[in-house]
């Protein structure tokens, strides 16, 4: 069995020439209270209070009163766009970002998560599902909703940017469009014996 993973387009989601700050970055589609777990939102600002030196960016819209409770968790390092950014945005805060972070309870392939890594981020992630097999290891897996060990996981990325060089490499070996392309044509033509223009 192989698996043909979701494409990156490398072109697009690629690093800039600006330096990096000190920060971490996650984001969520749509925060709710339901996301605080699922995307791990919650786990990454509490975080953030183990490393007042380093500022987190969480990029999302808040659906409800999820952005007072949050508030209420962290100090003046971490940051909400409360809402959501444009394509644009998200480059701007990606490249300028040394460490993403997915701590989600479950994610089926983590698109962001491949996408922050193809902007060059060194990945921290959950020990769950998918995430640790997207990162292979490029970059730091912690046990889920532990706040300590996810923020001793942002220090190590933080020491350690090379690794974000790395993360990079791994979607263009293994994540991009044209590898998710390769491995369906070569599926399609071995199960019904079809020749398929590259």
């Amino acid at each position: 069995m192989r698996t043909a993973y979701l494409g990156i387009d490398t072109d697009l989601f690629r690093p800039g020439d600006q330096p990096r700050a000190r920060r971490a970055v996650t984001a969520c589609y749509a925060i709710s209270r339901d996301a605080l777990l699922q995307k791990g939102i919650e786990p990454c600002v509490r975080a953030a209070a183990f490393l007042p030196d380093v500022e987190f960016l969480v990029i999302g819209a808040f659906v409800d009163d999820t952005l007072t409770h949050l508030r209420s968790l962290c100090g003046p390092n971490v940051r909400f766009t409360e809402r959501r950014y444009s394509a644009a945005e998200c480059a701007e805060a990606f490249r300028a970002a040394q460490v993403y972070v997915q701590a989600s309870a479950h994610e089926g392939m983590g698109v962001s998560l491949a996408e922050g890594m193809a902007y060059g981020c060194v990945p921290v992630v959950a020990d769950r599902y998918a995430m640790p097999e997207v990162i292979g290891d490029t970059g730091y897996v912690v046990p889920f909703n532990d706040p300590k060990a996810l923020a001793e996981a942002v220090r190590a990325a933080l020491d350690h940017p090379e690794k974000g060089v790395l993360a990079r490499q791994r979607v263009l070996d293994n994540l991009t469009l044209e590898h998710r392309r390769a491995l369906l044509r070569e599926e399609l033509e071995a199960v019904f014996g079809w020749t398929l223009r590259p």
